[in-house]
C-alpha cells in the first residue's frame, strides 16, 4: 500500500510538522509521496532529502533565519528569500526532485493566474522559495518566466496531488481549527 504525506504551510507553526514526523518515522511508517506547501515545502523537502526530523529540528534551532531574510529595496515585498537559496543548497545541494530519496510534490500559487500549480519535477529550490513567498512580505519567485507566490493562498492542505498515487494519505496541519 502506498501512503502519501500532507504537510501544510503554516510559518513558524512548521516546525511542529517535525513532531509528526518524528512519531511516524518511530512507527515505522515510510512515504511513498509527500506533498508541502509553504512551511510544509521546506520541511517537507528536507525529510524527503533523507534528513531525519531530530537533524531538521537541530538546523532550524541552530540556524538563525533572520541573517537570511534581507530587505527589498525596489522589490515587489518587503524582504527577498535569496540567501534561503543558499542555506537550502547546503542540505540539497542536486537542487532537483529527481534526486530526493522521497516523491515530492510542492503548491504554489501562480500570480499571473491566480490559480493553484504543483511542481514535482525539475529545478527544487525555486518551487521551495516560490511556495514560501508570503504575498507582501517576500517578493515573488519567477519560474519559467511566471510569477509564483505562496501555495497557502489558495491551498494550504494540498492532498490533491497524492489521490492517485497513495491509498492512505496522512496530514499535519499547523494551523487552527475554525471553531465547530
Amino acid at each position: 500500500m502506498k501512503i502519501g504525506l500532507v504537510l501544510s504551510g503554516g510559518g513558524i507553526r512548521g516546525i511542529a510538522h517535525l513532531g509528526v514526523l518524528q512519531a511516524m518515522t518511530e512507527a515505522g511508517i515510510k512515504f511513498d509521496k509527500i506533498s508541502g506547501t509553504s512551511a510544509g515545502s521546506i520541511v517537507g523537502s528536507l525529510f524527503a532529502q533523507g534528513i531525519e526530523p531530530a537533524e531538521i529540528l537541530k538546523t532550524f534551532m541552530k540556524t538563525h533565519l533572520y541573517k537570511y531574510i534581507r530587505p527589498a529595496f525596489k522589490a515587489k515585498g518587503l524582504m527577498l528569500l535569496d540567501k534561503i537559496r543558499t542555506l537550502l543548497l547546503d542540505y540539497i545541494p542536486h537542487d532537483s526532485f529527481e534526486g530526493l530519496k522521497t516523491s515530492m510534490v510542492i503548491t504554489t500559487t501562480n500570480f499571473n493566474e491566480c490559480k493553484v500549480e504543483y511542481f514535482s519535477s525539475g529545478e527544487l529550490i525555486n518551487p521551495i522559495l516560490a511556495s514560501s513567498s508570503i504575498p507582501v512580505f517576500f517578493k515573488p519567485i519567477k519560474i519559467e518566466g511566471g510569477i509564483y507566490i505562496d501555495g497557502g493562498i489558495k491551498n494550504n492542505f494540498q492532498a490533491e496531488p497524492l489521490r492517485s498515487d497513495c491509498e492512505f494519505i496522512i496530514g499535519s496541519s499547523c494551523n487552527h481549527l475554525p471553531d465547530m
